[in-house]
């Protein structure tokens, strides 16, 4: 080094300023000789100008770093090479190994990354590239996964076989519970014409394909021209099922045209059946389909569509059953006119009964008419006629009376037509013999036709011409006798009767009645009365009686006739007495078959009108028989003749439903099923409902008539009386010293108490607080609800549980807790232990009832914290919010979010997840906690940002000193090294540093020392992509120990760093271990 003037005094702290002869000045600041440390400093730039400059290091100069304008940089005795154009050459004889440490090492160009002709390996053991471009993956172990993200398309093609850790000729196992390709463009496995198989070799596996939503599987290349695509399934039992268990779902299958102007008789779908292929004509055609088909244009109004079902018996299938958009069915008529349509030349329908029985009636087929009621107005009946074992049938036609369906037009065995009503005849009416008769006056005062053969056809029984008399003048073949006008006078006669009937033959009926109105155009006239008079007395003879005999139904033979017994006698009294042979009902005569039975009154006797008011009726007394001495007397008892039999059997079993005896009025009979005692009220039929046989009451309760009670007590109120306020139950207890209601429940696997609110819609009333309402006013102390449990069984249960089991129910408030007197240090809930046991806490858990896995980021438990605002709107003011953010198994990750209002947006204020506790960016202050360092950064609000270091070395960034910034770092390890780059607002702005330091183990001998530093900064240097033009500036400190604490502040121009650093070494000089250099 040649120098003009000046000299270099060695060992000293201070360089006298030389000039040397190049004309460059080196100050304090520029270079620094150190001989004690055999150290040169260098405070900025140093340029060797020579194109084969050699910087030489090294005993023996081993080392040299070479600059040549050609090559640009060599570095000797090492496999590094940096030529003129940037290129880095690392060539090892023994391989290049690139080490990251702690942090990563990243690869980045706009090119490829080229290994030529050797190998590219990512550990040996997980990750390679050979020389022949095979790409060589291997787990490395068991847990391992391979993640393949493709935004593009992926393509697994091979022309043989693939194998992930094998060369041999095997399929691909993927064995993983779920197998996710995550791919915006398209998968294609391509199997080279053999068989793709996923889920394994088991019979039982599932094919999962979509996301959750729309899930949509294209067979083949969509649009691609072709007519068909085929999928096999190799089972005989393929099922669609729906996974889903909600109430309400259910598998839905859609076949969707890509046709988008729909024509008449477009096929929409179509569903065919089909034999596999063979060597026949018709064995390998389509044998049966299910066809969709449109009836005409579709638009936005219309989508008419027949369904036809297709078979084929030496053909391609046809239509033979078609449903068309109206519900109309034709069966060989594709274009049906009625609900069901049936066209062909053997068009017949058959009503076939399977059951094999030959009773009168079995076996029966009908046809029912039915109107919009579903009330049946008309029916026809087929059915076997008799028991014997053939093949007779009859017909029943039937129409509906207003009260039943009953029984019109019966047609027997025989061909004999029997009809229940009259039979009225417009036309012609031809008889056996061929006899045309033409018209039969409504007196029948003359037929045209002889009297004879009418009367052998049995088209006319008996005939009674009351034109010459008032008595009978003619009978012929007398069945009936009716008589126009006049008395039927027996003069000498104590009998009036039929003659008798044949031998072995039953006797004739007698009819006797009142005289009927005729038709006419006058209404409401009256029916002729039907009087029985016994014959009257004279003085004090009695009046005759009317008494009515029957013969015994037992006792006689075949050839004597069965006795007469009185059966009731009316005496002149009124009394009306009834045989003694016998024990005698009352009763209503059956009514005709399928007919319901008629109604018997028994009243007392009614006062008629007059001018006297206030006239008591009659009584209805009824007496048992009177006994003897201390014999029983005669009960009186209220029977019934329940239902239970078959539907076409009478039902004979009487059942007593009520007794009234000496000893009382007793209500049930022993097995009596139906009600016991009813009281009907006005609105509702079971007001009070006693069921002894089932010790059920029931109180208001209409479910059925009578019906039984829903428990052994059920009340029920119905006096909708429009706000009356009428309780259910009301218990008005005085007693102080008594439980109003007390349930003893010995019950152990069902509901103690359950209150059923299903109809409930509203109690937000002062009258109606809420479905379940107690009121405890008078309560000073003590608890007015507790569930109390003293049960030693340690199984998992629910004391109390408030449930919301309708998903779309979702603005349920589940528990509401109003305390309207909170002024007092009494806690709002109280979560109490009572046990003595230090290590038992309290747990208030959130959690869903579904055991189905969480998904990832899905919402736990939230916690609001509402008040109102000055608008009167309800305001979520603090929120604590958990998510699940991660749910594998064996690592899985959660979240807690502390939320606020702030200038009205409910925000993030403390965030704590897998990351760690972190205040979100952008608050007035902001805490990160990493592995590596705690951030508090409080500089929006004005604060210090603290930087607790946790690495072994880190860099930091700082803006331009703008405005007020304040940070603080606090080294928590041994040896750390901060590198700091901060950009000044100008050239001239340096970074003015004051330390004091103390040494770790000589603080006494040195104590705190003091140096203040300036960076040079004599050039501008424009900063890149920052947005600013300043200064860069690099602040080091190096080998800092735990418990160092340094600081730098700005005050708008430039930073300021102080602190004080404690060495590592035990006995060090007392220069600063900080440096400064400008650096861009």
């Amino acid at each position: 080094m040649g120098i003009n003037s000046g000299s270099i005094n060695k060992g000293g702290s201070t360089i006298t300023e030389l000039t040397v002869v190049n004309g460059a000045t080196i100050d304090s600041t520029t270079l620094v000789i150190d001989d004690t440390n055999n150290l040169v400093k260098i405070g900025d730039d140093l340029s060797l100008i020579s194109d084969s400059s050699v910087i030489k290091m090294g005993d023996g100069n081993d080392v040299t770093l070479t600059h040549d304008g050609t090559t640009g940089v060599t570095i000797a005795a090492t496999p590094i090479t940096v030529d003129s154009g940037g290129t880095l050459t690392l060539d090892g004889a023994s391989g290049v190994n690139v080490v990251g440490n702690a942090g990563e090492v990243d690869i980045t160009t706009s090119g490829a990354v080229d290994v030529n002709s050797g190998a590219f390996t990512l550990d040996a053991s997980t990750v390679s590239i050979d020389s022949s471009d095979n790409i060589n993956i291997t787990a490395g172990g068991s847990g391992k996964t391979l993640d393949i993200d493709a935004s593009g398309a992926l393509t697994i093609d091979s022309a043989t076989s693939i194998g992930i850790g094998t060369n041999a000729d095997k399929p691909i196992t993927i064995e993983s519970t779920t197998l996710d390709i995550n791919a915006s463009g398209l998968v294609t496995i391509d199997s080279n014409g053999g068989p793709i198989s996923i889920g394994g070799d088991n019979n039982d596996q599932a094919i999962n394909i979509g996301t959750q939503g729309t899930r949509t599987i294209t067979i083949g290349v969509d649009q691609d021209g072709l007519d068909s695509s085929i999928v096999k399934i190799n089972a005989e039992d393929v099922k669609i099922q729906n996974c889903k268990t909600t109430d309400g779902t259910f598998p839905k299958l859609t076949l969707q045209t890509g046709d988008q102007a729909i024509a008449a008789n477009n096929i929409l779908g179509q569903i065919d059946f089909q034999a596999p292929d063979d060597t026949g004509t018709d064995s390998d055609i389509v044998a049966a389909s299910i066809v969709a088909i449109a009836e005409g244009a579709f638009s936005d109004t219309s989508n008419a569509t027949s369904l036809q079902l297709r078979t084929g018996a030496s053909e391609v299938a046809t239509t033979k059953v078609t449903i068309n958009s109206a519900g109309k069915v034709g069966i060989g008529d594709t274009d049906p006119g009625t609900a069901l349509q049936v066209s062909g030349a053997d068009a017949y329908l058959t009503l076939k009964n399977t059951t094999a029985e030959n009773s009168d009636g079995g076996a029966e087929t009908k046809i029912i008419f039915e109107d919009h009621a579903n009330a049946a107005l008309g029916q026809i009946e087929t059915s076997h006629s008799g028991s014997a074992d053939d093949t007779k049938g009859k017909m029943i036609f039937s129409t509906h009376t207003g009260s039943s369906l009953t029984a019109a037009l019966t047609i027997d065995d025989t061909q004999k037509a029997s009809f229940a009503g009259n039979v009225d005849i417009t036309g012609g009416l031809s008889f056996d013999a061929g006899t045309a008769v033409t018209s039969i006056d409504t007196d029948l005062s003359s037929v045209s036709g002889s009297d004879d053969t009418l009367a052998s056809a049995k088209a006319i029984k008996a005939y009674v011409d009351s034109s010459g008399g008032s008595g009978a003048s003619a009978l012929n073949g007398l069945s009936d006798v009716s008589f126009s006008s006049g008395d039927l006078l027996i003069t000498s006669l104590d009998l009036l009767t039929t003659s008798d009937s044949a031998h072995n033959a039953a006797g004739t009926n007698v009819v006797i009645r009142g005289g009927n109105t005729t038709a006419g155009t006058s209404n409401n006239q009256a029916g002729g009365s039907l009087t029985f008079q016994g014959g009257q007395g004279k003085g004090t003879g009695e009046g005759g009686k009317i008494i009515f005999q029957t013969a015994q139904d037992a006792g006689g033979d075949a050839s004597t006739l069965n006795a007469l017994a009185t059966r009731m006698t009316i005496t002149q009294k009124g009394e009306l007495l009834f045989g003694a042979s016998q024990d005698a009902e009352i009763g209503v005569e059956s009514t005709a078959t399928d007919v319901a039975g008629k109604s018997l009154e028994i009243s007392g006797g009614a006062s008629t009108d007059g001018t006297d008011p206030d006239i008591a009726g009659g009584d209805i007394t009824l007496i048992g028989g009177a006994s003897k001495g201390n014999a029983t007397p005669g009960e009186i008892k209220f029977q019934v003749i329940p239902a239970g039999g078959s539907g076409s059997s009478l039902n004979t079993t009487k059942q007593t439903q009520m007794t009234i005896s000496q000893t009382g009025v007793l209500i049930n009979d022993a097995g009596n099923a139906s009600c016991d005692f009813r009281v009907e009220g006005e609105d509702f039929p079971n007001l009070l409902n006693v069921d002894v046989s089932l010790n059920q009451v029931g109180v208001g309760h209409d479910e059925g008539d009578p019906g039984t009670p829903g428990g052994t007590l059920y009340v029920r109120n119905k006096n909708d009386n429009s706000g009356g306020n009428v309780p259910l139950v009301l218990l008005d207890n005085d007693n102080v010293d008594v439980i109003a209601l007390d349930i003893d429940a010995a019950n152990t696997g069902t509901a103690v108490l359950t209150i059923n609110a299903d109809m409930l819609q509203t109690t937000n009333t002062a009258s109606a607080p809420a479905a379940f309402f107690m009121s405890v006013d008078a309560l000073t102390t003590g608890t007015a609800f507790e569930i109390a449990s003293s049960s030693l069984n340690t199984s998992s249960r629910t004391l109390m549980k408030v449930q919301n089991t309708d998903g779309r129910a979702d603005n349920v408030t589940m528990l509401h807790l109003n305390n309207g007197a909170h002024d007092n240090a009494a806690p709002f809930v109280l979560l109490e232990y009572s046990g003595n046991q230090t290590d038992h806490p309290m747990i208030l858990e959130f959690r869903r009832s579904d055991t189905s896995a969480e998904a990832d980021d899905m919402e736990l438990g939230q916690i609001n914290f509402v008040g109102v605002d000055d608008g009167g709107n309800l305001t979520t003011y603090g929120q604590i919010h958990t998510e699940a953010q991660d749910v594998t198994d064996g690592s899985e990750d959660g979240k807690i979010e502390f939320k606020t209002q702030i200038n009205g947006t409910l925000t993030t204020q403390l965030q704590i997840d897998k990351g760690g506790v972190s205040f979100p960016t952008g608050l007035p202050s902001e805490v990160t906690v990493t592995t590596d360092n705690i951030t508090l950064d409080a500089s929006n609000n004005g604060g210090v940002i603290l930087i607790m270091e946790l690495g072994a070395a880190k860099t930091y960034t700082l803006p331009a000193p703008t405005d007020n910034y304040r940070v603080k770092f606090v080294a928590a390890q041994n040896n750390l090294t901060y590198n700091i780059t901060v950009k000044t607002a100008s050239a001239s702005d340096r970074i003015i540093g004051l330390f004091a330091r103390i040494d770790h183990a000589a603080e006494s001998a040195h104590g705190y020392h003091t140096n203040s530093f300036s960076g040079a900064n004599s050039t501008t240097i424009s900063g890149s992509g920052d947005g600013s033009t300043g200064q860069n500036n690099q602040f080091v400190i190096s080998d800092v120990v735990q418990g160092s604490v340094f600081e730098m502040f700005s005050d708008g121009t430039r930073w300021y760093v102080w602190g004080h650093l404690v060495s590592s070494q035990a006995d060090v000089s007392v220069d600063v271990a900080a440096t400064f250099s400008k650096y861009s």
